[in-house]
């Protein structure tokens, strides 16, 4: 039981990802596996009774992490505006070599 509740939530995991980019950012995996165990009790158990989803479980996982999300906005924002003020200082150094 507890094995197939784990592959639930890692397909569950995967289908979430892929609505929004083929590719996993900002150690998403590991955020969605700390807000679940973070949860768990407090959605009332596994997000499946047995092998149907338990849809009032799942969303009240999928609102959980969705107060993540302005953290992870704000810090991709933040890498942003680091990186692009780095990339004229590194321009006009790479000049005076080339």
């Amino acid at each position: 039981m507890i094995l197939y509740s784990y592959a639930s939530l890692l397909a569950m995991i995967s289908y979430l990802i892929c609505l929004h980019s083929r590719f996993v950012r900002f150690d998403a995996i590991n955020l969605l596996m700390a807000v679940y165990k973070k949860e768990f009790t407090s959605f009332g158990g596994y997000l499946t009774d047995g092998s149907k989803p338990n849809l009032s479980r799942v969303e009240h996982f999928i609102q959980a992490v969705g107060s993540y999300e302005d953290k992870i906005f704000n810090k991709r924002a933040q890498l942003h505006q680091t990186f692009s003020s780095m990339i004229p200082k590194l321009s006009s150094k790479l000049a005076k070599y080339g």
